[in-house]
């Protein structure tokens, strides 16, 4: 394969919209990581979602169609350009570091130290390429005493308190049923990547 210097035009990626042109790398196994992405998808960008051999976990997330990936796969990477990689050894995919080379933005929500493990880093990936953006997605942040530790939406919801205003005083705590925690990150995570 040859170094890339330009980004490959992909078929359809003309569609429009106020992130035409914009090149987006979407390293997400999250709903919150795969909705920031979906989201900007929306707005025009061309975005490159890297799965792992085995599909995103998303795939598989949720009710859907006997045969088909779930309805929010479907969901949230609408209008995505996927490509299947061994994302257990991020080191092993030498192309991927040429493609962040060239994108404008990374989407990426693998947990603390995963990017750094492979030398793809925020500073490293800056250092080959200015101008690219870093989204970082993790339950607990990059550092401190919980980065490491394992998260999702029911528990977002019971550290900031949400299960104590929606339930009873007499019962447990109760959770919001659909993922607001992981919606609301990938939301506000886009729009931070935008600014």
């Amino acid at each position: 394969m040859t170094a890339m210097s330009e980004p490959v035009a992909l078929p359809g990626a003309g569609r429009g919209g106020a992130l035409a042109g914009v090149v987006i790398v979407e390293l997400a196994e999250t709903f919150a990581g795969e909705m920031a992405g979906g989201l900007l998808a929306d707005l025009g960008a061309t975005v490159i979602k890297i799965e792992p051999a085995a599909g995103s976990p998303m795939r598989r997330r949720g009710p859907g169609l006997d045969g088909e990936d779930s309805l929010a796969f479907q969901s949230e990477n609408r209008g995505k350009y996927s490509v299947r990689a061994e994302l257990a050894d991020l080191s092993a995919e030498p192309w991927l570091a040429r493609l962040l080379a060239t994108a404008d933005a990374l989407v990426e929500d693998l947990g603390p130290g995963r990017l750094e493990a492979a030398g793809l880093g925020p500073e490293a990936l800056e250092g080959r390429n200015p101008r690219l953006v870093t989204l970082r997605i993790s339950p607990f942040g990059q550092t401190g005493p919980l980065a490491g530790v394992r998260g999702d939406d029911r528990i977002a919801q019971a550290f900031s308190g949400v299960q104590f205003v929606t339930g009873f005083p007499d019962r447990a705590p109760l959770a919001v049923t659909v993922p607001l925690a992981e919606s609301w990150t990938a939301v506000h995570r886009a729009s931070g990547l935008l600014m």
